[in-house]
């Protein structure tokens, strides 16, 4: 998340606000608009009543509408699988570990978590999370997996 952000001017530190709730937001698993109906009127009210109104209307310049959250939260979600990628083709060695699943709408989810070395380190993550609308046969799976290789260039 870092690549967006760097303290400074008030416009950055608004950017990181928006984008660090907006991060809670998506692990939370919450609907979106709780960030502009609950969150920030919560800190609003806190901060109102803890230091002077002039910080109140820095809070305001905080963005947490639907949209906004929507679209940090898919900012986040593309830097965490550039970064996975970029670790995975400077490897030497990566492995994947695939899970196909069943969802609560009895959707066909096919799960791809990659493992890669980084200064000897292991580094996990999940790199695909990918709808099945067809069948799941074993070669449904691999088409899947070798298609989005394919298109993200991983070696």
């Amino acid at each position: 998340m870092n690549t967006y952000l760097s303290s400074g001017s008030a416009n950055e530190d608004v950017l990181e606000a928006s984008f660090q709730i907006s991060y809670r937001i998506g692990k939370s698993c919450k609907n979106h608009t709780i960030g502009e109906n609950l969150i920030l009127p919560s800190i609003k009210e806190a901060v109102s009543c803890m230091f002077e109104k002039d910080y109140v209307n820095k809070i305001n310049a905080i963005l947490l509408s639907n949209d906004t959250v929507s679209r940090r939260i898919k900012d986040i979600s593309n830097d965490i699988e550039e970064t996975l990628r970029k670790g995975i083709n400077d490897s030497q060695l990566f492995s994947i570990q695939v899970d196909e699943s069943t969802d609560v709408a009895q959707l066909a989810v096919l799960l791809v978590i990659s493992r890669y070395l980084k200064e000897n380190e292991s580094v996990e993550g999940l790199l695909l999370c990918h709808p099945i609308t067809e069948f799941t046969t074993g070669a449904d799976i691999f088409h899947a997996i070798n298609s989005y290789f394919i298109e993200k260039r991983i070696m």
